[in-house]
């Protein structure tokens, strides 16, 4: 219905708005991220969650305007699931030049609240991903996305010290997915250098 109300000016969002007395004159000129990216209404650093119904227009704004560099992209794949969404365009996107993220959303339209089930997802659904390419999605790309890519996300000096260990038997090669498939509690967690 969003998507009705801003691209040809009709359907039941529409509807309800224009009666409300809602001003319609930014209605009518393309999608809802094409009137984002029209009023200049993305800063630097913008967090776009879920991103479900592109065209193919905004696919060559994001390229157009070198949004990749701008914003940030979270995909959360047992919610996109949970919805019954056509198939996320995941790939347009990476072509497109955007950093992705990996979210959980909420326990609204999720039965859990956990990176790992959201990793093997992302693995089934998008097999050309490699392990590695998925665990930057839930660590130095989030990181990067809130401005602290130098300070979260990564095991470096100078960074903070917030991790977790995952008990796993196997070779340092097989390590990414491990973590991607791992399904053990998480028993050992450091924040800011102290054992919680």
């Amino acid at each position: 219905e969003e998507y009705d109300m801003f691209s040809s000016e009709e359907g039941t969002l529409f509807t309800f708005l224009k009666n409300l007395g809602r001003p319609m004159q930014d209605t009518g000129k393309g999608s809802p991220f094409a009137a984002l990216i029209d009023n200049d209404l993305l800063p630097q650093n913008t967090i776009c969650v879920h991103m479900n119904i592109l065209d193919d227009g905004d696919f060559d704004r994001i390229r157009e305007n070198n949004l990749g560099e701008k914003l940030t992209m979270v995909h959360c794949p047992n919610c996109h699931a949970y919805f019954g969404r056509s198939p996320f365009p995941l790939k347009r996107f990476l072509d497109a030049g955007m950093s992705v993220s990996i979210g959980t959303d909420s326990l609204a339209s999720n039965s859990e609240l956990n990176l790992f089930s959201e990793m093997r997802t992302m693995k089934g659904n998008f097999p050309f991903l490699s392990y590695e390419e998925i665990i930057r999605m839930v660590t130095t790309e989030p990181a990067r996305a809130i401005g602290h890519g130098e300070r979260l996300g990564k095991l470096k000096p100078d960074a903070h010290a917030d991790l977790i260990a995952i008990p796993v038997k196997c070779s340092a090669s097989e390590a990414a997915e491990a973590i991607v498939f791992n399904q053990s509690p998480i028993t050992w967690t450091v924040v800011a250098g102290q054992r919680l």
